[in-house]
């Protein structure tokens, strides 16, 4: 019997949530591996930096193969899970499941959720970023034959602080997510799924995205007075089996930000402690 996949991923990273809600929608089994994308920073580690150059999670290992983006990744998985059930069976309907994909992966969630960090919590993220320049930059000079990864990795560490900096480029990602929820409002009539009469990697995708609004505290983006389809649409999603076996998070869960404090200050308990008590009331300045 061949070994399983193994994914390297974060519990609350986005996309590492895609993969995982792919993997239980298609009942393939595939080995976890934490990888600290928190205070540790394993990401930026040699090792991992190696085996994906973006320095991001998810990155899938199968038989001495690599796989990074979680589109790739969860297609992959639904390949080989014997029935491709995360693909829709008509031309026509595979057409409009790709066009959702896309439209979905357009949304920056990264510069929506970081751009919508206030006071405190914003001051707390350009501090943050800035620690993480330094820790690329030191990363860079300690590993030459990684240098050009470190330095793909530095310029887009620059677009994001710039990014951060531009009130009008974070709310132009702030007004992309609404109007593709609302785009999203009017196909969703009378259609129980996006592409078809079945689950698709669509579903996979902005069941995810909807998961990460809502844990922003801006479920009002989609509520039932506003959006009464896509309000309904994920309340049947997040019932489905994989949700809770992804796990999809629509909260913060404490023992995962403790978890990752543990990782970065090993057994300095009180560090541990001050360290996620500060990381959670900043998140829920975030989550304002």
């Amino acid at each position: 019997m061949d070994p399983p996949s193994v994914l390297f991923h974060h519990p609350l990273s986005f996309s590492s949530q895609i993969v995982r809600l792919a993997a239980a929608e298609c009942a393939v089994t595939i080995a976890l591996v934490d990888v600290d994308i928190g205070a540790g920073h394993e990401n930026y580690a040699p090792w991992y930096v190696a085996i994906n150059p973006d320095a991001v999670v998810p990155t899938l290992m199968d038989n001495g193969n690599t796989i990074t983006d979680c589109v790739r990744i969860s297609r992959f998985l639904d390949s080989t899970s014997g029935g491709e059930v995360l693909t829709p069976d008509s031309p026509d309907e595979r057409g409009i499941a790709a066009y959702w994909i896309d439209r979905q992966q357009g949304i920056r969630e990264r510069e929506l959720s970081y751009g919508m960090a206030k006071g405190v919590a914003g001051r707390f993220v350009r501090l943050e970023l800035n620690r993480r320049r330094r820790l690329l930059e030191r990363r860079k000079r300690q590993n030459p034959s990684l240098a050009a990864r470190y330095d793909a990795k530095l310029r887009d560490l620059a677009r994001w602080q710039k990014h951060l900096q531009d009130p009008a480029a974070r709310q132009t990602v702030i007004d992309e997510a609404v109007r593709g929820i609302a785009d999203l409002e009017r196909h969703l009539a009378g259609r129980k799924y996006i592409a078809g009469d079945r689950y698709s990697l669509a579903d996979v995708v902005w069941t995810v995205l909807l998961a990460r609004v809502t844990m922003l505290g801006e479920e009002d983006w989609f509520s039932p007075s506003k959006c009464p389809n896509v309000s309904g649409y994920f309340r049947r999603m997040s019932q489905r089996p994989s949700f809770a076996l992804a796990p999809v998070y629509t909260q913060l869960p404490k023992r995962i930000l403790f978890r990752t404090m543990m990782h970065a200050h090993g057994n300095n308990v009180a560090l541990v402690a001050l360290s996620a008590s500060t990381l959670l009331l900043l998140l829920r300045q975030v989550l304002v």
